[in-house]
């Protein structure tokens, strides 16, 4: 059973855009794994090679999947699973499950191989899992083949709509509009200071805590981790994931992004996107992107990227999963 929010879905034309592509660079499955139905589990490495042609269709809708199997999970807490959708001895879908975040699904699969995997989590994972995102066509899905797999236990309730935003260009905003100054955190004097801003921007967004000390500690080696200060003061933060490298380009999925309450609505937060985004562009050695998610309630950051020069890419939900109250 789901409580269920009106409204919004990957639009028409972006899915069908996505299927085409995916039709057209699909690629034949040939490995050893784990297989239930349409859904084949494999090492992060496996996944990687095996989609690469049906990810290259869609390097921005997949990246999320993509960078924790190219980090083999190092920045992201909890065990990590990842699978295939097989389909006529072709890939046409992924999916990852995190302990933590719960399920990823990627934007052009399907209802019935969304179902499957509903079914397949619900067999494979014993706690129920946390969350799912993907399309509401998809995760709807899911929520039917998980729930009716574990009969008058779970209840599914919509927690947000997310927008996934795109740069297919370099940033057209620039940072040194804005007041302050962006640098490189310092791991010896600022690690402390960073794990209380990640529990801030989670209870801020609402989100399942990590492991917040070591998502730090990981992106101070990484040197992943920026800050924007204001007369020597720190006011924000912001990080990328691990990059995809797909054919002859780059992926960067920026986030967390982060400005302290009291300094908010002073533009830093625009200033952390297009500061980030641009030494990103510049420092890559191949032509790149740079994408993010954002919520699709949250007017102001929807302006700024837009303002910025990032355009609409696709619409997803997340649903969390809770146990049924006898």
């Amino acid at each position: 059973m789901t409580s269920r929010r009106r409204g919004g879905g990957l639009s028409n034309a972006s899915s069908s855009r996505s299927t085409r592509l995916r039709t057209q660079h699909s690629t034949t499955y040939s490995a050893r794994s784990n297989m239930t139905g349409m859904w084949r589990e494999l090492a992060a490495d496996d996944l990687l090679a095996m989609t690469a042609a049906y990810r290259q269709a869609d390097p921005i809708g997949t990246n999320q999947i993509a960078s924790v199997a190219v980090s083999h999970g190092a920045w992201l807490s909890g065990e990590n699973r990842f699978w295939t959708a097989v389909d006529g001895g072709k890939v046409s879908g992924v999916a990852m499950y995190n302990a933590v975040r719960g399920v990823w699904i990627d934007p052009s699969v399907v209802s019935a191989h969304a179902n499957d995997l509903g079914h397949e989590l619900a067999s494979s994972v014993d706690r129920v899992i946390p969350l799912a995102m993907g399309s509401h066509t998809a995760v709807q899905a899911f929520i039917d083949g998980y729930t009716r797999a574990r009969p008058n236990n779970v209840k599914a309730t919509w927690k947000k709509d997310v927008l996934l935003y795109v740069l297919e260009k370099p940033i057209d905003l620039d940072a040194n509009r804005f007041r302050g100054d962006f640098r490189l955190a310092n791991a010896d004097k600022e690690q402390e200071l960073l794990v209380g801003w990640l529990h801030a921007f989670e209870a801020y967004v609402n989100a399942r805590p990590c492991d917040a000390p070591s998502f730090i500690e990981k992106g101070m080696k990484r040197e992943a981790l920026f800050l924007w200060e204001v007369d020597g003061v720190p006011v924000g933060f912001a990080t990328y994931s691990p990059p995809v490298a797909i054919g002859n380009e780059t992926i960067f999925r920026l986030g967390p992004i982060f400005v302290v309450e009291g300094e908010r609505r002073k533009g830093y937060g625009s200033a952390l996107t297009a500061a980030l985004s641009r030494h990103l562009q510049q420092t890559c050695s191949t032509p790149s992107r740079v994408c993010l998610y954002t919520d699709a309630n949250n007017p102001a950051s929807n302006k700024a990227y837009l303002n910025a020069g990032f355009v609409l890419h696709s619409t997803a939900c997340r649903y969390r999963f809770t146990v049924r109250e006898p």
